[in-house]
């Protein structure tokens, strides 16, 4: 798994602006991600994952993702949460483009360090 320090994280100004907009803090390190940048934030509000989409993922793509996630919660599973930011918003739109989306955390194994389960086709 692919950790960056906290130092260099935290000092990029997106992360910054975005914490802001959900008025929390604490110590962010970098997770594994297929197309989205994924942090861990973990802070005195709790734990909490940060997904940023990259510049020119389709609104459509993410309000599906938000909407599914939301079923799923709703149904009893436990999955990631979406969170509102301080103004309400479901999303903080980047100046690069990218749009952050804040979620609450749920412990387990990331899925790449999962490992393939037995008797899954290829």
């Amino acid at each position: 798994m692919k950790v960056e320090t906290v130092e260099s994280v935290t000092s990029h100004p997106s992360i910054k602006h975005v914490l802001n907009r959900y008025a929390i803090g604490g110590e962010v390190t970098a997770l594994p991600g297929e197309v989205d940048t994924n942090y861990m934030v973990d802070g005195e509000q709790g734990r909490f994952l940060l997904r940023i989409s990259p510049e020119g993922t389709p609104s459509d793509l993410l309000e599906f993702q938000d909407l599914l996630l939301s079923k799923l919660v709703d149904a009893g599973i436990n999955c990631p949460e979406l969170i509102d930011s301080v103004d309400g918003d479901r999303c903080v739109l980047l100046e690069s483009g990218e749009v952050a989306r804040l979620f609450k955390w749920v412990d387990g194994r990331p899925y790449d360090s999962a490992g393939r389960p037995e008797g899954l086709a290829v």
